[in-house]
């Protein structure tokens, strides 16, 4: 596990993932985050050029708010789009 602290107060500041833990179907690291909707989401833990989620502290808790690609703020790419098991993990439900 890695631990990173977040940055700021608690009212939607920019943070940086505190916890990653080992996906269910492949052998990858993910941090487990909130959309802004509510549903938890894994996204991969270092921010990618292929990123489109800008990660917040919201109380808490990592929120992933959806950003598309670009900018100059490090985005983050959820993990379903690059976990070789993710296939399985769909056909779970």
């Amino acid at each position: 596990m890695a631990d990173v602290q977040a940055g700021g107060s608690d009212h939607g500041t920019e943070a940086r993932p505190r916890r990653t833990v080992q996906c269910r179907y492949c052998p990858e690291q993910v941090i487990w985050t909130l959309t802004e909707r509510g549903a938890r989401m894994p996204v991969d833990p270092n921010p990618s050029p292929k990123g489109s989620f800008l990660l917040k502290d919201r109380n808490g808790f990592i929120e992933a708010v959806y950003m598309g690609q670009g900018g100059s703020k490090p985005l983050y790419i959820s993990h379903f789009a690059t976990c070789a098991g993710a296939d399985r993990a769909r056909k779970v439900r």
